[in-house]
């Protein structure tokens, strides 16, 4: 299973590293006074994990997600309490909104996001309700004419895995694929806190090149649709820095 126990533990193998976190000499970097602080810790670790699992989400993995706003009014709807990182479609009330973006909007109505009252449609219609929405910021969209009245707006989209802790276990891919990448992802990034270290700075160009690979390998099995332009993964993964 890929429980962080377990993450954590390959991380370490990695690295060359037996015992428990606070024994190990990865990272440890001697201080002013000549003694030497424990800078990587459990908590850098399972970090770096989270990290890694997060831009998996955001390069190669697609994790469906939905989000429920209730009795939203105004223009813009954030997405910051919610683990949408890409949103694909909004509905207003039972109506589902099409998609545009802000540019077509402002040479359309460049008071659009103030703009209220009716609304004259391509189609030589009118409205007065929500018929637009546009991806305005990271984990904001904008709405096009405004909610004016409570409406519950539901959200779909690329989202991130729930964070994994020591009672939540990595389960947005399988295990073999969570323990061929995570791990591997985290060593590097622990291993440059270290670069004195000539056995780690060798190994830093190997991890990189195998977590590259790895999220290549999953990206290329991703459904077409997902890498169209302006879908979430339109822009292949692209090869961590290489250490200095």
């Amino acid at each position: 299973m890929a429980t962080l126990a377990t993450l954590r533990n390959d991380v370490l193998i990695l690295l060359n590293e037996i015992g428990t976190v606070t024994t190990n000499v990865i990272g440890a970097l001697p201080t002013s006074t000549g003694g030497t602080d424990i800078v990587s810790t459990e908590t850098t670790i399972d970090q770096f994990i989270n990290e890694a699992a997060a831009e998996m989400a955001r390069t190669c993995v697609y994790i469906p997600t939905t989000v429920t706003i209730s009795g939203h009014t105004g223009s813009v709807v954030s997405l910051s309490s919610s683990s949408i990182w890409w949103p694909m479609s909004v509905t207003a009330g039972t109506t589902l909104l099409q998609h545009t973006s802000d540019l077509r909007l402002r040479a359309w109505q460049p008071n659009f996001e103030t703009f209220s009252g009716t609304l004259t449609l391509p189609n030589g219609g009118t409205t007065t309700t929500p018929y637009y929405w546009y991806r305005r910021q990271p984990q904001t969209v904008g709405i096009f004419p405004t909610v004016a009245s409570s409406t519950n707006i539901v959200v779909y989209g690329a989202g991130l895995p729930p964070t994994i802790t020591a009672v939540a276990d990595a389960v947005f891919a399988q295990d073999d694929i969570l323990r061929n990448t995570l791990p591997v992802y985290a060593a590097y990034k622990l291993a440059m806190k270290n670069l004195d270290d000539p056995s780690l700075s060798a190994r830093i160009q190997v991890w990189q090149q195998w977590w590259f690979d790895s999220t290549q390998s999953l990206w290329n099995q991703l459904d077409s649709s997902l890498k169209m332009e302006g879908s979430p993964y339109q822009i292949p993964p692209t090869a961590p820095p290489t250490a200095k």
